[in-house]
C-alpha cells in the first residue's frame, strides 16, 4: 500500500438533500472551489476539479495525487472522488445511461458515452468543450471554455434524446 494522501481517513457523518425533480436553471452558476459538489453511487462525496489553496488549486488528477479509483482524503479525513471513480463498475467502458452519481442540483453525472441515435446502433464518447489552453497549476486559470470544441455545453453536461438533462464525468 502507497499512501498517496498525507491524511489519515476519519469516519464523517454527511447528510445531503438532492431533489428528486431537478429542473433547468435559468442561468449557470459557479460550483464552489472547494468541497463537495455531488455524491457518486457509492454515497462518498464528489468535489470539484481542483485542490486546496494552498496548492494553488491545482489539477489533481493531472497532479498525480489520486489513488486507483480517482480519490484521496482530505484534510478533514474525507475520502473524496475529483474524477471519474473507475473502481466502481467493471463496464463503464461504452456503458451508456451509467450513473456514476449525482449532482447537488438533482441531475445524475454519467459515464461518458452516449447513442448515437434511438435505436443506439452505435456509442459515443462525449468530449468535454473546456480545453486547457496554459500550462499553469491552477485548474480554472488552465484551462477555458470553447464552445464546440467537444459535445458538451459549459457545465459538462448536455440534454439527452428524451428531453432530460445530465452532466457527464469526461476525462
Amino acid at each position: 500500500f502507497i499512501a498517496i494522501s498525507p491524511n489519515a481517513l476519519q469516519e464523517q457523518n454527511y447528510h445531503w438533500e438532492i431533489p428528486l425533480n431537478p429542473t433547468l436553471a435559468p442561468q449557470t452558476s459557479d460550483i464552489p472551489l472547494l468541497g463537495p459538489v455531488g455524491i457518486a453511487v457509492n454515497g462518498l462525496p464528489i468535489y470539484g476539479p481542483n485542490e486546496a489553496p494552498r496548492d494553488d488549486y491545482g489539477d489533481p488528477f493531472l497532479d498525480g495525487i489520486l489513488d486507483y479509483c480517482n480519490g484521496h482524503t482530505g484534510p478533514n479525513g474525507d475520502y473524496h472522488f475529483h474524477a471519474r471513480p473507475e473502481c466502481l463498475f467493471t463496464d463503464t467502458a461504452g456503458n451508456t445511461s451509467l450513473v456514476l452519481g449525482y449532482s447537488f442540483d438533482g441531475f445524475p453525472i454519467l459515464a461518458p458515452y452516449v447513442c448515437t441515435d434511438a435505436a443506439c446502433t452505435s456509442v459515443i464518447e462525449v468530449q468535454s468543450s473546456w480545453v486547457r489552453t496554459q500550462n499553469v497549476a491552477n485548474a480554472w486559470e488552465a484551462h477555458e471554455y470553447v464552445a464546440g470544441a467537444g459535445n458538451l455545453d459549459e457545465c459538462n453536461g448536455m440534454t439527452l434524446p428524451d428531453g432530460s438533462y445530465a452532466y457527464f464525468a469526461t476525462d
